[in-house]
């Protein structure tokens, strides 16, 4: 089973193609399908539900089975939880930590995850930050643009996704 990231239809003139991908809805508190062309568009645009969900969704989901596993092995929401800065610049990971100063929590990119909120959702639910979600989470739905010239074939034996 292969799995596919781009979704593309020919309406008999053009190939039209659209990424999976999804986008945080406020009014629903939910995340839908974003249908990203491949250009523009905001950074209301997540990989996955998943993704979406965890970073936006303004109710936790205790039922969720790392939920609760995760909630014992959490960085406490203090003034020692402010991270140390990433000084190698070979920082690939986004966690986030709770700013005991300005009282929210805040994205940091790290080499190691260790130590940090896997989720804003979850820093925000901790530690009762003022800011209670994402700048991206409440941006509009943006699916972007088509670029020029784009084509939607893929070798599949170089990109098996």
């Amino acid at each position: 089973n292969s799995k596919s990231y781009w979704n593309c239809y020919d309406d008999n003139r053009n190939i039209t193609c659209y990424r999976y991908s999804y986008y945080y809805d406020n009014n629903t508190n939910t995340c839908k399908h974003l249908g990203y062309k491949g250009c523009g568009g905001n950074n209301n645009n997540f990989p996955s539900i998943f993704d979406c969900l965890d970073h936006c969704r303004k109710t936790p989901d205790p039922e969720k089975p790392d939920y609760q596993s995760i909630l014992s092995i959490l960085p406490q929401c203090n003034d020692t939880s402010n991270p140390q800065k990433d000084q190698s610049g070979k920082g690939r990971i986004t966690r986030f930590f709770f700013n005991s100063t300005s009282q929210e929590c805040q994205p940091v990119v790290v080499s190691a995850g260790d130590g940090y909120f896997p989720h804003m959702r979850i820093c925000v639910d901790r530690c009762n930050s003022k800011n209670k979600e994402l700048p991206r989470c409440t941006q509009p739905k943006d699916a972007g643009d088509l670029p020029e010239g784009w084509s939607c074939e893929v070798d599949e034996t170089k990109y098996p996704y």
